[in-house]
């Protein structure tokens, strides 16, 4: 019995410890109690034979080949991905770096045109004006005031050219003063009656405060709405409205609203205004002295973000355009270097405004 014991402690010895490549165990056997080799000479064995476990199979060795060369297919085609993105990232910024050198160089070239026309149109001026003195035939002084009022509108466009460029390139540099914007833009609602009394046109300013005191560049702001109130009134026909409306919106916003009641502009004009160089298609009527440049949008829209501020359209065809005009209030938005204690007195831009009004009413008398 013991020896039978023994026998069976030996085969789970060996089937725990034998490897895939091990001969079958041949164990020794009892029958009827006589352990083999006994004087019989009859030596009975055990087969056994062990499989490997389902891990070390075949199938799985294949199985694992798979995942071997899936990995690598998957590590391969990310590595390659990631590669090709930093090139083409490395291409688009080397063409976004060129694109901004060449801009440069053209907005460079650009305004050194630009100057190089105003001096000699300045110059044409002042001596058309010495001109105009000593005149008193009727038909001289009317060719002279023609070439005046040419020379004029060329010198209006070329400051607007001069302005443009500056904005572009960020070379403008805002000069911020408190001053009391109701009374600054009512000065600058008058200055164009004269042009909406020439169409008949009704006009009116609003103001829900008597007073409001902010800080502004006088002289960019001015270019702003002197080209806002100068498209009101050139789309806005015979006996029609203009209307100025400025309220302050909580504490942190001054609110203008322009409306006029023009021809309006479709939606797929709208969406184009303040790109550069872009003009609203014309029906016809606008005479050819007050037409634009497609400049005079792009320009407001970046002298208000110098300011911080923001400008929306919205305009409905043959009933009239709205544009919101909105400014920060306080001065937690400005740097020290922008803030400036006496006003900046916008002298460019109040004689461009003159000459904007010499130009329209010229065309009017034409």
């Amino acid at each position: 019995m013991k020896f039978f014991k023994f026998a069976c402690l030996l085969m789970l010895l060996s089937f725990f410890s034998c490897d895939d490549d091990e001969e079958p165990i041949a164990t020794p056997t009892c029958s009827d109690g006589i352990p083999n080799g006994d004087e019989t000479g009859v030596n009975n064995t055990i087969e056994i034979i062990i499989n490997p476990p389902w891990w070390k199979a075949n199938l799985a060795y294949s199985f694992y080949l798979l995942i071997f060369l899936g990995s690598m297919t998957v590590i391969y085609f990310f590595i390659k991905g990631k590669w090709e993105l930093k090139r083409r990232l490395e291409l688009v910024n080397q063409e976004s770096i060129r694109l901004k050198e060449l801009d440069k160089v053209k907005t460079n070239l650009f305004t050194s045109i630009t100057h190089e026309l105003r001096t000699p149109l300045t110059l044409i001026l002042g001596q058309l004006e010495l001109l105009k003195i000593g005149l008193f035939d009727s038909k001289q002084i009317n060719r002279v005031q023609i070439a005046e009022f040419n020379a004029k509108k060329l010198l209006y466009l070329v400051n607007q050219l001069l302005d443009f460029a500056k904005a572009e390139s960020n070379f403008i540099k805002p000069k911020m003063s408190e001053q009391d914007v109701v009374s600054y833009l009512k000065d600058i609602f008058n200055s164009i009656i004269p042009l909406y009394t020439q169409k008949q046109i009704e006009y009116y300013f609003h103001s829900e405060v008597e007073s409001l005191k902010m800080y502004f560049d006088s002289e960019k702001l001015e270019k702003v709405f002197i080209n806002l109130l100068s498209n009101a009134w050139k789309f806005t026909p015979n006996k029609g409205k203009i209307e100025l409306h400025i309220k302050k919106e909580s504490s942190n916003w001054v609110v203008i609203e322009l409306s006029d009641s023009g021809k309006g502009i479709s939606e797929e004009n709208l969406s184009k205004i303040f790109d550069r160089f872009y003009q609203v298609p014309d029906d016809g009527n606008i005479s050819q002295d007050i037409s634009g440049t497609g400049i005079g949008l792009a320009l407001v829209k970046q002298l208000l973000e110098f300011h911080h501020g923001k400008i929306e359209i919205s305009s409905v065809v043959n009933l009239g355009t709205n544009v919101t005009v909105w400014l920060p209030l306080g001065k937690k938005h400005l740097h020290e270097e922008q803030i400036i204690k006496t006003p900046n007195v916008s002298k460019n831009a109040r004689s461009e405004g003159l000459t904007l009004l010499d130009l329209y009413s010229h065309s009017l008398r034409s």
